[in-house]
């Protein structure tokens, strides 16, 4: 056994019960070839709280975590390093020992869930991660600088600054000098720009790499975020009078989350990307709102609202909606599709890792 003492003394106050646990000595456990590696980390609990103190007799809490690599191959034989097909993971295991001064088997209950759920919860933030990609072709207006990097800053005024159509109570909040940094209230969630790209050599291709600075479960939860949006020039084209906006989400909901964080990002990229190619093709346009069944429509409209918002879109797509009351009636049970008009418009979810892609400036 080899002690190492880098993680020795690091505590932390489990909330609510306000007890203290404190990492011990970790240590390694190297096979006679040197070739498997056992880790272990020991930790205990140094402060009982005021709950544990009547339940669990002082110093007998012992805690030790075991990460050993496992093969999935037919040979039982050790796991060699340069076999890195026979090895496929690591196992791990956790024991707790402790004596209990009341009530042994809630606590012996209590320990076995949360170990099973942290086990759980660090498996889903070790997985690949999913990654959304979502398309949509859009017109440039004839300007005599449309470029990708021209594009790039109207869709970083219109989106990034002014929020995008979203129907949020406040624009987001910049948190820093260059806009950036950004917080979106509610939910408070912040999110940060650290690099934009162009394509200098032809101005067809400009991106934006972006992250969410505070992951969780009342912001948005998910272990990790990394997104990429690109605006490529469609080919042939010759001036940049049209071009692809694709726009991806990589990430690793929590366990249980992953319907919701799926449904939650698609819709919210959807009225996004929508409502940005209306600012771009319809600049300046509005949607006239009148009294029902069309009273005082000769004295104009009651007020007016953007069609490049997400209640805009709404609007429009109600005015124009042909369809019979039955079909009309059924998407009220569908909000989270209003305002989004665009056939156009694909997405798709896909298990990829985008990061290694992703060169960042020094």
């Amino acid at each position: 056994m080899k002690d190492k003492s880098e993680a020795k003394g690091s505590p932390r106050t489990l909330v609510p019960l306000f007890a203290e646990e404190t990492l011990l000595d970790s240590s390694s456990n190297d096979d006679e070839e040197g070739m498997d590696t056992t880790l272990i980390q020991k930790y205990k609990l140094t402060d009982l709280g005021p709950v544990w103190k009547s339940e669990i007799e002082p110093d007998s809490h012992l805690g030790k975590v075991s990460f050993a690599p496992f093969s999935n191959s037919n040979d039982e034989s050790k796991v060699s390093s340069v076999d890195a097909d026979a090895c496929s993971g690591t196992d791990v295991t956790w024991d707790v020992t402790f004596n209990s001064l009341n009530r042994q088997d809630l606590w012996q209950s209590v320990t076995e869930n949360s170990i099973s759920d942290a086990c759980e919860n660090l498996a889903s933030y070790l997985l690949k991660p999913i990654l959304l990609t979502s398309k949509l072709r859009m017109q440039v207006p004839d300007d005599s600088d449309s470029t990708t990097k021209s594009v790039l800053d109207k869709w970083f005024d219109f989106c990034w600054k002014d929020g995008g159509g979203l129907p949020n109570p406040i624009p987001p909040i910049p948190l820093s000098k260059d806009g950036y940094d950004r917080i979106l209230i509610p939910p408070f969630l912040r999110e940060k720009i650290f690099q934009i790209n162009h394509d200098v050599s032809d101005e067809k291709k400009s991106e934006i790499i972006y992250t969410v600075a505070n992951p969780s479960s009342l912001t948005y939860p998910v272990h990790t975020h990394l997104g990429r949006l690109t605006f490529q020039a469609v080919e042939g084209a010759g001036a940049v009078d049209e071009l692809d906006l694709i726009w991806e989400v990589n990430i690793r909901p929590y366990r249980g989350s992953e319907a919701f964080v799926k449904t939650l990002t698609e819709t919210i990229l959807s009225i996004y990307m929508t409502c940005f190619k209306t600012h771009m093709e319809r600049p300046g346009e509005m949607v006239d709102v009148y009294a029902p069944r069309g009273k005082m429509k000769g004295k104009g409209p009651l007020f007016q609202v953007n069609v490049d918002s997400w209640l805009g879109g709404v609007l429009e797509t109600h005015l124009n909606d042909d369809r019979p009351v039955a079909e009309q009636t059924a998407d009220l049970l569908q909000p989270l599709k209003w305002g989004i008009q665009y056939d156009g418009l694909s997405s798709e979810w896909t298990t990829k890792d985008i990061s290694d892609e992703i060169i960042l400036d020094e």
